[in-house]
Order: C-alpha cells, then structure tokens, then sequence
C-alpha cells in the first residue's frame, strides 16, 4: 500500500522553483498593470489572513491581487473593472512578456472563458467581476 505525503514532509521551499527574486520579478513586471487598472495589492497580507481579506475586498467590489509561490508561482487577480475585455487583452501581453522576458509559463488547470484563464463571477451585491488565476512555471 503507497502511503501519501503528510502535510509535515512536503517542504514548500525544496519543492519550489521559484526563488524570490523570480518573484520579485513578476511582481514588479505585474505593477504596471496593477497601476493602470488601481489594483490593491495584498502581497504582504499573511496567509491566514488572506481568505478574509479577499472575501472583504469582494464583497466592497474592491478589484485586488495577490502574488505567491509554493512549487509554481501564482497571481490571483479579482477585478471589478467596466473595461474587463481591455483588462484581458493586457494581462494576455503580460503572459506573453513573462514568457518571452523570463520563460515563465503559464500551466493552468482552470476554466476558460474567451480562451483565457478566467471566470466570470457575482459577489453578494451582484456586481460582476473578473477571477484569473496564472500559474506559472518555470
């Protein structure tokens, strides 16, 4: 009988294949965006706190992003925007500069909407927004 990984012998930072200067770069490549489009960003929120943090920002139709890193790097983006089609065509040109500048890869496993990452949802006050998640790798 195979006996699954506990949760104590997986080492988040053996496994990972980012370093945090890799991080740093796609936080600072990502700015750019988060500038234009006034993106929060929660980068420094600590991990327990950051499923509530996100459920508050949600429900306050607060567009936000959060950048972290376990085996892949990751973005989770929620925006709130009216201009969501030209808030895609520009994450679609930052996937591509992360590729071609850093050869970071996107491997999603999530659903698409318009052939990209994304999905369309509703907070509680039924305003619409944009959830990506990016995973990349390297």
């Amino acid at each position: 009988m195979k006996h699954l990984m506990t949760f104590e012998k997986f080492n988040v930072g053996e496994l990972s294949n980012f370093s945090n200067e890799d991080l740093k770069d796609i936080h600072q490549e990502f700015e750019v965006i988060s500038d234009v489009y006034k993106l929060e960003d929660l980068a420094n929120t600590k991990r327990t706190e950051t499923a509530h943090k996100f459920e508050d920002l949600i429900n306050q139709n607060k567009s936000f992003y959060y950048v972290n890193s376990a085996r892949n790097a990751y973005i989770d983006i929620f925006y709130f925007g009216i201009d969501k089609e030209e808030f895609i065509d520009d994450m679609k040109s930052f996937i591509q500069k992360m590729n071609n500048s850093y050869g970071f890869k996107i491997i999603n496993s999530w659903s698409y909407t318009k052939g990209f990452p994304c999905d369309m949802k509703e907070n509680e006050n039924g305003e619409s927004y944009l959830e990506i998640s990016l995973v990349f790798h390297k």
